[in-house]
């Protein structure tokens, strides 16, 4: 069996420009659950209504991308070759996520009254203890609706090592090979789901199984084939990044055109399709600013957009529990969504679970 050599290929430098990818994404997710959970009401503004509804799950596919992007270059810098290695993996991977993790779980079970204290709450926590809650939906979301994706996301991690060389060696037949896998998925599972579902179910049922691990694989592997990508090509012009760019953010909103008028979570082919199409252009739009050797005409916003990537994981962990929170027992936040000014309350909701992730952040990061 080949041994991988410790970097491999030349180290790449962190680029803050994926770094400002991660946070646009981020913000994508929390703005998209502030405007659901606070009614869910057009804002007025004609571009934003007709793409909000879908931000949460390009901004998903975006965490999901990034996920790949970052365990390639972990994997590039200190490869697993050895069972001791892949336990050493897993385990920086563990101390990276688990902290933060377990603590809002705390918090909710602490503060729930006791509710999850019962034969069927406590297989809701301990699937999250040992992030399999995603593969039931009773435990789907039971705890923090926002957590399922970490199910998810440790999965990709035991199976990364494995995905690594065949990337490494083909990035874009790698690719390939995962949207077919993930398309073939989910042409299999769906039109079961929606036959033994009823329909009100249906939508539910085939959101929760089309986010597994085999039905966003290709999400995971774009992300670790932009990786390679990165390492091995030679940098872009600044037109190209930019047109990159350009038609990646076109390609999106046409897409979301798409799923507006066919549907998303359905056995059709935009529900088969839509999101490994959405990887696709994230990957490229992501290959994209990485090439982007501009600098920043608002450097006061890059250096925000910067602090929010860097305690991105403790804002995203927390913002649904907060806003969920503001939702249902704030009466000011309730009127204020419900009035004119519903644009002001949504991003006034979304500001304070930032807030609250950034002020959790240093809990449990050493750094």
């Amino acid at each position: 069996m080949e041994t991988l050599k410790a970097r491999s290929a030349p180290a790449v430098a962190r680029n803050e420009n994926v770094d400002l990818f991660r946070a646009v994404s981020l913000l994508m997710i929390v703005v998209y659950h502030a405007w659901v959970l606070t009614g869910g009401q057009p804002t007025g503004i004609g571009v934003l209504d007709q793409t909000i509804l879908y931000w949460g799950e390009i901004g998903v596919t975006a965490f999901f991308l990034l996920s790949g992007y970052g365990i390639f270059h972990s994997l590039s810098r200190r490869p697993v070759n050895s069972l001791a290695d892949y336990r050493d993996f897993l385990l920086r991977r563990f101390q990276r996520i688990a902290p933060q993790y377990y603590l809002s779980l705390a918090v909710v079970l602490l503060l729930s009254g006791g509710a999850f204290f019962s034969r069927e709450g406590m297989g809701s926590i301990l699937s999250h203890l040992f992030f399999v809650h995603n593969f039931v939906p009773a435990w789907h979301g039971s705890i923090n609706g926002a957590l399922w994706t970490m199910g998810v996301t440790v999965q990709f991690y035991l199976v990364a090592p494995l995905l690594y060389r065949p990337v490494r060696r083909a990035p874009l037949c790698s690719m390939a090979a995962s949207v077919a896998v993930t398309v073939l998925v989910k042409i299999f599972l769906f039109p079961l789901i929606a036959a033994s579902a009823g329909p009100d179910a249906s939508a539910t049922l085939l959101f929760i199984y089309g986010r597994q691990l085999l039905t966003a694989l290709d999400n995971f592997v774009a992300g670790m084939a932009v990786a390679r990508c990165v390492e091995i090509r030679t940098p872009h012009r600044k037109g190209a990044a930019l047109c990159g760019f350009a038609a990646g953010i076109a390609a999106l909103w046409g897409l979301c055109r798409w799923a507006s008028r066919s549907g998303l979570h359905a056995p059709t082919r935009s529900g088969y399709l839509w999101h490994s199409l959405v990887a696709l252009c994230l990957a490229g739009t992501l290959l994209a600013i990485h090439a982007w050797q501009g600098t920043s005409r608002l450097p006061a916003l890059r250096r925000g957009l910067l602090e929010l990537s860097r305690r991105e994981y403790a804002i995203y962990v927390w913002h649904l529990l907060v806003i969920r929170n503001l939702a249902d027992h704030s009466t000011w936040v309730q009127a204020l969504c419900s009035g004119r000014l519903r644009l002001v309350g949504i991003v006034l909701v979304a500001a304070v679970s930032i807030a609250f992730g950034m002020a959790a952040h240093p809990i449990t990061e050493k750094r």
